[in-house]
């Protein structure tokens, strides 16, 4: 029983490595799909060092289940980028995931990519990869690998790799500028006509439920629940598929109500309450009306959602009770919007002590 690292000259003057597995008799060759020119002393080694990994990888599995290392050897050549695929399609084709395997194809050249080919050394190259992407910001660039890590989760539950997501350290994100509506930047809105009213009532709905606007455009009829006299909503989360309930305060109802005036009388109950308009047009129309309304920056519909945080911290409301009641996975997720409240930082500090020989003696 044993795994040795086999160098293989090409045709073409470049080398690959395969690993050389041995059992009762039997060997089987797993190849590990780098091709590198042996000139190349820093790509050479790099290989080389991936190739033992793999290596010793397989002879662990070798020592805890031998037959899983020579059955696995079919399942290897299955496409990792079409077992993306399949997984994009079962999360209703989130565009996070199109994307990234679209950069996939990209780094990859558009080839099939074998599933032994995906190992901690592919894995750290497509990082570095993506974290040198022009065409996206370091969330977007973290979002992507997030993802990747994601696929590469599943397959290694599945049995097609080993799980080597753990050892992608998350590409960091620079702490970013939130923008959030005040009282009066919100009423300055409301007394201001918006392209379409349905984005209007769409919108200032999310600045007092939080809700992304994924989820606002989901939202049916049927979604809206009474229990003891409380109207509330009930719906799965787009993005976590989370399942969230929530109570509705009197302004969120009125906007509902404003929004259920604009359907026909006797709509279906599976019906969309906010039918909005594709998303190009969603984001003009919001920018255009928060200038209308003279606002300080430019309006899009996430900031509805700082606004909810912002509004229910300024409210007093616990940051832990604030993070359920946005759906978020940990507190941690929640407390990036602490910053946007300043009164808390002041009351901080005029917390603090005075020293009694500095104090007043008025």
């Amino acid at each position: 029983m044993g795994v040795q690292v086999r160098e293989r000259r090409l045709a073409n003057g470049l080398v690959t490595f395969d690993c050389d597995c041995y059992h009762a008799g039997q060997r089987i060759s797993v190849k590990t799909g780098e091709k590198v020119d042996p000139l190349k002393k820093r790509e050479y080694t790099a290989a080389k060092r991936g190739a033992e990994l793999r290596a010793k990888e397989l002879e662990s599995a070798l020592k805890s289940d031998p037959l899983s290392v020579f059955e696995k050897k079919q399942r290897n050549h299955r496409d990792f980028i079409a077992f993306c695929e399949g997984l994009a399609k079962s999360r209703d084709k989130a565009p996070a995931w199109l994307n990234m395997i679209k950069h996939l194809k990209d780094y990859h050249g558009g080839k099939e990519l074998p599933m032994a080919y995906v190992n901690e050394v592919f894995g750290q190259r497509f990082r570095g990869y993506l974290s040198k992407l022009e065409s996206c910001n370091n969330t977007t660039r973290k979002n992507y690998l997030a993802v990747f890590k994601a696929a590469v989760r599943v397959a290694a539950k599945e049995g097609y790799l080993e799980d080597f997501a753990g050892k992608l350290q998350n590409i960091k994100v620079a702490d970013t500028l939130r923008n959030f509506l005040t009282i009066e930047h919100i009423e300055a809105l409301s007394a201001t006509e918006c392209r379409q009213n349905v984005i209007k009532y769409a919108f200032l709905f999310s600045c007092f439920t939080g809700l992304r606007c994924s989820d606002v455009e989901a939202l049916r009829f049927c979604d809206v629940e009474i229990s003891n006299n409380r109207r509330f909503i009930s719906y799965q989360q787009k993005k976590t598929k989370k399942y969230e309930w929530i109570p509705l305060n009197k302004q969120a109802e009125i906007y509902l109500e404003q929004a259920a005036a604009l359907h026909i009388k006797g709509s279906e109950t599976e019906q969309r309450i906010f039918v909005l308009p594709q998303r190009s047009t969603l984001s003009k129309a919001l920018k255009q009306w928060g200038i209308n309304a003279g606002l300080p920056f430019h309006l899009h519909f996430h900031i509805s959602r700082h606004t909810y945080a912002a509004l229910s911290l300024q409210g007093g409301v616990p940051i832990y009770n604030l993070s359920k009641m946005m759906g978020h996975s940990s507190v941690a997720m929640t407390e990036i919007y602490s910053h946007l409240i300043p009164e808390a930082k002041i009351a901080a500090v005029d917390a603090l002590p005075t020293l009694s020989s500095f104090k007043s003696t008025k």
